[in-house]
């Protein structure tokens, strides 16, 4: 049993120091690629309201960077990227911080979103122009909610206007826009998006950007909606900015539910102002030529992926190395052989063939003559300096003579720690 603990003990600390190192390195890519959307988004595409949705989908291949071939072949990425492998392990505290935020965050998202269902499901429904929409006693702002089956949820005050509010016939016709609009966004895949961009944003939580460029996704979101309603609808853009004014004065104080997308946003002056202007500067816009750029788009998302994984370690690489120790002295021959002497080994379930000739000249056997030696073999990596696994043949420099030698050897058994890093 304390051998259970222990090999316990010792995958827990490689998975968090291997998937703390990934998040971290991910992280890191994540501050240049926010700042390019940024960038891009303000000065490129400051008139394109679809192609400013698009440009947030870069976020996407992110998460999937963390294994690049390139981290161990450029001399400053090295610098960077390896050297965090290290820390990730040496400091192990950081690690187990960097996680433990990771968890914080998710859990605590998790019972908001939670909270949040279980309120949703008390409240009363309604059909409105054919859907199904839950009225809210809270006065807060209409917004939509859930990724597999999204609700829709309106204040009780555009049910039920007073006298001073609009004409009947006009809170029907707003109240159809309203729904509409939250519709739109369900269509159009703006709640997978976000609920996405926020795990993203709790994965990768050491950077800031991604928590204030929030704000501007939906903004984006919100006005790619706001002219997909009005070409449906045919209202005049400014009777529909009229119409978010309105409504927004009835309400005293408009909040954004976590995890939601809600037709008033966020009451800030400047974000207002901003998608006021948007929705007075509406052109009519080919649907086809937008729905085309979409697909383009996640076609090229799918294509980085893929290209991304041809240029990453596999999730299980074969060491073909070959390591020599001096037991006798407690000296590493060979650290780790990976050309003409692994070239030339191999091996069956039961011995290691080896050119004897060849090991002479690499390491001068006469020097060892009397001393024991290991030559570790075969086993696996994750990542360079992240594995484990393999064999080990035992001998005697004496016993090495001359040509092709087989060296037996035990096969060993993957231990419980290997066995489950292999499906890490």
């Amino acid at each position: 049993m304390s051998e259970f603990f222990r090999q316990f003990g010792e995958l827990i600390y490689a998975a968090i120091g291997f998937y703390a190192m990934l998040l971290i390195r991910c992280a890191i890519i994540s501050f240049p690629v926010i700042l390019l959307i940024l960038v891009v988004r303000r000065l490129a595409l400051k008139h394109t309201i679809f192609g400013r949705c698009l440009i947030w989908l870069l976020i996407l291949p992110v998460p999937f960077l963390g294994r690049l071939h390139i981290f161990y072949e450029t001399k400053l990425l090295t610098n960077i990227f390896v050297n965090l492998q290290g820390i990730c392990f040496e400091y192990y505290w950081i690690s187990c911080i960097y996680l433990g935020v990771v968890a914080i965050l998710l859990t605590t998202s998790c019972i908001k979103n939670i909270r949040l269902s279980k309120y949703i499901k008390t409240l009363k429904s309604l059909n409105v122009s054919d859907t199904t929409v839950y009225i809210n006693e809270v006065h807060m702002t209409p917004f939509v909610y859930g990724v597999f089956k999204p609700r829709i949820i309106v204040p009780k005050y555009l049910i039920e206007p007073d006298v001073h509010t609009f004409k009947q016939q006009g809170v029907r016709d707003e109240l159809s826009t309203i729904v509409l609009h939250e519709k739109t966004h369900i269509r159009q895949g703006h709640l997978v998006f976000l609920a996405i961009w926020n795990i993203i944003r709790i994965l990768f939580w050491i950077n800031p950007l991604l928590f204030i460029s929030t704000r501007f996704l939906k903004e984006d979101l919100e006005s790619a909606c706001d002219r997909s309603v009005i070409r449906s609808t045919g209202c005049s853009p400014i009777d529909y900015g009229d119409m978010l004014l309105k409504n927004l004065k009835a309400i005293n104080k408009t909040t954004s539910m976590p995890g939601t997308l809600a037709l008033f946003g966020t009451t800030a002056f400047s974000s207002l102002k901003k998608r006021i202007v948007c929705i007075t500067q509406y052109k009519t816009y080919n649907p086809k030529r937008i729905r085309f750029s979409v697909v383009m788009s996640l076609l090229a998302v799918t294509c980085s992926l893929f290209l991304i994984r041809s240029i990453s370690f596999h999730r299980i690489n074969e060491m073909n190395i070959i390591s020599v120790y001096n037991v006798t002295d407690m000296e590493t021959v060979i650290m780790a052989d990976d050309t003409e002497l692994s070239a030339t080994a191999s091996f069956d379930d039961k011995y290691l063939y080896l050119d004897a000739d060849l090991l002479d000249r690499i390491i001068d056997l006469e020097k060892y003559r009397d001393k024991e030696l290991w030559i570790y073999f075969g086993g696996f990596y994750k990542l360079p300096g992240i594995g484990g696994g393999g064999e080990v043949a035992v001998v005697t420099g004496n016993d090495i003579g001359s040509g092709i030698i087989a060296i037996p050897y035990e096969e060993a058994q993957d231990t419980l720690v290997i066995t489950l890093l292999k499906l890490m």
